[in-house]
């Protein structure tokens, strides 16, 4: 019988106390869920400020070392000593074990960049609980986290921690930032062994599963765990009537948003794009019919979606999951998918969304041609996509559901 309370204390823990990425937003949504399941919960943060969610539900939530994010206010030799193995965390996550029964807690990881390091995986170890690991991302297998090579916008090649790997000018700094990175990575892995201290591992879907098994100890345990998505269910479809495009996220170069702002305007469809950027004064001038207004609640991104021929996912790096193309075929949007992403194996192509190469604007252009042209075959999209969807939901009860059992078959283990 899975963990229901009775007795077990689970220890959620991330870099930062607030949403500050897709990786914090799930940690603190399944400790407030496991909290409201009645397990007794703590949650641990590196930053805060800590979301507020978290005492709502009753979580015994601290912040380690500062109340906003201050990493990147440090020297370059501090990062590095700061992100490397930091002893703080290590004794501050062995305590909080110990303050329980360390047979009865499981520590679940969701991310440890930069402040709480590795050295709260092997503290926790130490200290008798059993450490499982969510993959929000190849930080185990990459010193970048990303397999990606920002100077030629395409996925990298090389394999991470090798020295092909340090001598490849991947990173968009300096050659000595990314000697940094690449001597963390190394020495967390090859002179610490943290990964061996971790009993199960979660990759959020299985193209990060197949990207990163070959750098986890032989033998590992891994179940798929894709993240939870709250979307909330019409009472149909609502195939009909739907026009333009649809871009919704950080407007970043390894997003490709310019790419399909121009694809948008050679299509001759309309397009609009929610998020902010770096790149969203080129956006514009790439298109500047398309509507660009910004970070908007989430509640305009799904009227966003529901109204949307279809969503565009035009990035050109390998994502971990593409959790917006999830949240579009659950509101019965078919999507428009890079195919090196993670997210193309959410989409049949042809039956819930096209795919393109990533980074070929004439071919996304095309397939935005294709669907604007054919309302009748974007409507039975969007009839499939729906259908397909909520036939198997990645509602959050489901996903709680499955975590309990994971963490009953890690303890078991």
């Amino acid at each position: 019988m899975p963990p229901s309370g009775g007795g077990w204390r689970t220890i959620v823990v991330s870099e930062h106390g607030y949403p500050f990425g897709g990786a914090e937003g799930v940690a603190i949504e399944t400790a407030c869920g496991l909290a409201r399941r009645g397990i007794r919960v703590a949650f641990l943060a590196a930053s805060g400020p800590l979301d507020p969610s978290l005492e709502a539900a009753g979580v015994e939530a601290r912040v380690l070392f500062h109340d906003r994010y201050t990493f990147g206010d440090l020297s370059g030799l501090a990062k590095l000593q700061a992100a490397t193995w930091n002893p703080r965390a290590e004794a501050a996550m062995e305590t909080m074990v110990r303050a329980g029964d360390p047979s009865r807690t499981i520590v679940h990881v969701h991310s440890y960049k930069h402040l709480l390091t590795p050295s709260i995986v092997t503290a926790a170890r130490r200290a008798g609980a059993t450490v499982v690991m969510t993959l929000h991302d190849y930080n185990v297998g990459c010193p970048y986290g990303g397999f990606y090579d920002y100077r030629t916008a395409t996925p990298c090649g090389e394999r991470g921690g090798t020295l092909a790997c340090l001598t490849h000018p991947c990173n968009p700094g300096s050659r000595g930032q990314k000697a940094r990175y690449f001597m963390k990575h190394v020495y967390q892995r090859s002179f610490k062994g943290y990964l061996g201290a971790v009993s199960a591992f979660f990759p959020v879907s299985d193209f990060l599963r197949e990207a990163i098994e070959s750098y986890l100890p032989h033998g590992a345990a891994m179940d798929v765990l894709p993240n939870p998505i709250a979307a909330p269910r019409e009472a149909d479809a609502g195939a009909e009537g739907r026009k333009g495009f649809l871009f919704v996220g950080r407007l970043e170069p390894e997003k490709d948003p310019v790419g399909f702002a121009q694809a948008a305007r050679s299509a001759g469809v309309e397009a609009t794009l929610l998020g902010a950027g770096e790149l969203m004064d080129e956006v514009r001038t790439a298109n500047p019919d398309a509507h660009v207004p910004g970070r908007v609640p989430r509640e305009a991104v799904w009227a966003a979606l529901r109204r949307a021929r279809a969503l565009v996912f035009s990035s050109r790096w390998y994502e971990t999951q593409g959790l917006v193309v999830s949240e579009a075929l659950a509101a019965g949007t078919p999507a428009v998918v890079a195919d090196v992403t993670a997210a193309s194996g959410a989409i049949e192509h042809g039956a819930t969304g096209l795919l393109f190469p990533a980074g070929d604007r004439d071919a996304l252009a095309a397939a935005l041609r294709t669907l604007d042209g054919d309302p009748a075959r974007a409507a039975a999209m969007s009839r499939e996509a729906f259908a397909r969807y909520w036939a198997a939901p990645s509602d959050p009860e489901t996903y709680l559901d499955r975590l309990q059992g994971l963490y009953d078959r890690a303890v078991a283990a």
